[in-house]
């Protein structure tokens, strides 16, 4: 997908780093050698760099200097991002 213009609803499926917070031991079997989960978030397309893009799950009102305020934003590496749609 091509970059969407700002504050674009978009959907991004994408896979999330895994964190277990309890000692694992090799003769658990298993642990340390789980794969990232698949993700889907919804939220307004907000900024990108060369290795990222950043959504929003809210947008503020404009203000008088026509900034738009913004909730939540989280970044996504692009390395990481299985699919990404506008809605």
């Amino acid at each position: 997908m091509k970059t969407p213009p700002l504050n674009t609803p978009i959907k991004v499926r994408w896979l999330d780093s895994t964190s277990v917070c309890s000692w694992k031991y090799r003769s658990d079997g298993k642990g340390y050698n789980e794969a990232p989960k698949p993700i889907s978030t919804i939220g307004f397309f907000i900024g990108e760099t060369p290795v990222s893009i950043s959504i929003s799950s809210s947008l503020g009102e404009k203000e008088d200097d026509g900034f738009v305020g913004y909730l939540d934003p989280l970044i996504i590496p692009r390395g990481c991002i299985i699919e990404m749609r506008r809605l």
